[in-house]
């Protein structure tokens, strides 16, 4: 026969309002098709009224082709009980729902979202292990990153030799965010100090002392002049 969609949503709702759970309770509802006849009784309206009489957001699953189900009435249940809708198209993607939906209902498990986040914010990395076996070699990979040395070349600006100290500032970043502080070092570059001249001193200095050669000779044609022996 047909999936009876509705129905099942129904009677999920009714059994968890009979048991009477304290705290935060939810109905999830997994199909792989749409409801079709001979399929539901009840509409899928009265299911939505129901959940918001009894305050309970339905999770819409949808398995399989995005074609053989009804998307816009299962977002329309999830969206007017404030629940969520999600598509499946394949088993692996199915777990990933069911550990956000872990997360999202029992606020426990492992939020991989904020996890990743923390990670590239600070410059770290996160590992993401199914199997308790596969740690060792997590934290050899870790270990191996943590205890290696790296040599980092640069080329100056200033290409000269010229004997001058310099100074250096070095910090680590990974991705655009900074790992460490600025470290600063100041280091000497071989070579012979070379003073740098301006041509224009250098030819005033040359014009200055033209006139101290000059200038005891024109002291004595000048003293000659005067009557001088």
């Amino acid at each position: 026969g047909g999936t009876s969609l509705y129905d099942a949503a129904y009677a999920g709702l009714e059994m968890l309002a009979a048991a009477r759970r304290p705290g935060r309770n939810a109905v999830v509802v997994l199909t792989d098709g749409r409801d079709e006849a001979p399929g539901s009784r009840l509409s899928a309206q009265l299911v939505i009224e129901r959940a918001q009489e009894l305050n309970y957001p339905l999770y819409m699953l949808g398995l399989g082709q995005k074609e053989e189900i009804n998307e816009a009435v299962m977002k329309r249940m999830a969206a007017e009980t404030g629940g969520k809708y999600f598509h499946a198209g394949n088993e692996q993607k199915l777990f990933h729902i069911f550990e956000a939906l872990s997360i999202d209902l029992h606020d426990d498990g492992i939020n991989e979202k904020e996890l990743r986040e923390l990670a590239e914010k600070t410059g770290g990395k996160f590992f993401w292990a199914r199997d308790a076996a596969k740690l060792p070699d997590f934290f050899r990979d870790l270990a191996s990153q943590l205890q290696s040395t790296y040599t980092v070349t640069f080329a100056s600006q200033r290409s000269s030799h010229d004997g001058t100290a310099r100074g250096i500032d070095i910090s680590i970043e990974r991705g655009g965010v900074r790992l460490s502080n600025v470290g600063s070092a100041d280091y000497n570059v071989h070579g012979v100090v070379v003073p740098e001249m301006n041509y224009r001193i250098y030819l005033g200095l040359l014009a200055l002392l033209g006139v101290f050669l000059l200038a005891p000779a024109g002291v004595r044609q000048l003293y000659r002049f005067y009557g001088g022996a």
